[in-house]
């Protein structure tokens, strides 16, 4: 009985006032995605707006720790390792000494290590939906829901696919959005009138090197176009595991494009990436839940190419902010691509109403402000 007390006792010294602002994020992955980007934009916009904003994160991963000290106080543990679990109390006890009373898991698979830190503290649990698959109703999954505070949904898809249980006013849709600071040293973009040699046309990649986002369409078309005579370059930025960043790399040689398609790592400034490419094209093959490298490039005024695969269609409109193909289709993807080679001017119109929506609609303020009002509904005042 002794142990037992002793461990309420515990529980109840780390419980939190529902009132406390401070939130941390769960950050699992073990590479660099938009994900690990939208965490890192929200952070930066809370902390402009006063907030204390911190990030759990496995301290072995030296890029996601380096790159989340920048916009939030890390709290590096052992995340990988039984996923969080055996540094449960002293993320709790953390938890308790600054005051944090929201969670926010943005995976899954840490969704049990977020609920547990909250019977600990306390805390409110927000679970961010990155992914474009439908709610499951099996009872671990009803549980889930029952405990969760508040589901993000960052599109409608996502939303459409997820609010299907019985607690439907648990689920709320807030667009993902880009932070436009990180793109204030980008220039206004000038259109050339034709591509040559000495000016090619550069089309860019950036995301996850995995091949169900597209990557063997993707270089097929710029083989394509290479092979009818333009003036191309293609450029890979991302990160991935050993095993697929070799297959890009093999693949690039196997069809002996070595000379104009690259493969450059891990991109740390955007800006300067997408300075450089003429065409951005997103062609993942499975259901992308959002979308947030589009809504960058058409921000630093680049036209840009998508697949029809998932949320894409709620940022872009064929033929009038973008152009949407089949996934599956290089030879469609290179038609689209030798639209614009041919038609710069006409590409960059495009790119401009793009940019338009964009700001309308997919800013990082207005992410969080609607994100604000959806966490005052349980009782914090932020």
């Amino acid at each position: 009985m002794g142990i037992i007390h002793n461990v309420y006792k515990f529980i109840a010294s780390l419980q939190i006032g529902c009132d406390d602002m401070g939130i941390i994020h769960i950050a699992g992955a073990s590479v660099w995605g938009g994900g690990e980007q939208y965490v890192y934009d929200i952070n930066a916009e809370m902390q402009r707006r006063g907030k204390d904003v911190y990030v759990l994160v496995d301290e072995s991963n030296t890029v996601l720790c380096s790159r989340f000290a920048e916009t939030a106080e890390l709290v590096p543990v052992k995340l990988y390792k039984g996923r969080g679990i055996a540094s449960l109390f002293s993320t709790a006890r953390f938890m308790k000494k600054r005051g944090i009373g929201l969670i926010a898991c943005h995976s899954g698979k840490y969704i049990l290590t977020a609920l547990l830190l909250k019977k600990l503290t306390g805390a409110k649990v927000l679970f961010f939906k990155h992914n474009a698959i439908a709610g499951k109703s099996d009872r671990y999954h009803r549980w889930i829901e029952k405990e969760t505070d508040l589901f993000v949904c960052v599109s409608q898809l996502v939303y459409d696919l997820q609010a299907r249980g019985t607690d439907r006013e648990k689920y709320v849709k807030v667009y993902n959005g880009i932070d436009t600071n990180r793109f204030s040293h980008v220039l206004p973009r000038m259109y050339v009138n034709n591509y040559n040699n000495a000016r090619p046309f550069a089309i860019g990649y950036a995301g996850r090197i995995v091949e169900n986002k597209g990557w063997r369409e993707l270089v097929d078309a710029a083989v394509l176009l290479h092979e009818a005579g333009k003036s191309v370059r293609l450029f890979f930025v991302g990160g991935g595991s050993d095993t697929d960043i070799a297959c890009l790399c093999e693949y690039i040689k196997e069809v002996k494009a070595k000379e104009y398609i690259f493969y450059e790592g891990y991109a740390r400034d955007m800006g300067d990436f997408y300075e450089k490419i003429d065409c951005f094209v997103l062609p993942s093959k499975v259901r992308e839940a959002f979308g947030l490298v589009l809504c960058e490039a058409l921000y630093c005024n680049v036209p840009v190419i998508t697949s029809a695969s998932g949320a894409q269609g709620e940022i872009i409109t064929d033929k009038v902010t973008g152009r949407i193909v089949d996934p599956l289709d290089s030879y469609g993807l290179a038609e689209a691509l030798s639209a614009y080679y041919e038609n710069p001017l006409q590409a960059g119109e495009t790119a401009r109403r793009g940019k338009k929506n964009v700001k309308e609609k997919f800013l990082i303020s207005r992410t969080v402000d609607e994100l604000f009002g959806a966490i005052r509904k349980l009782g914090i005042e932020v």
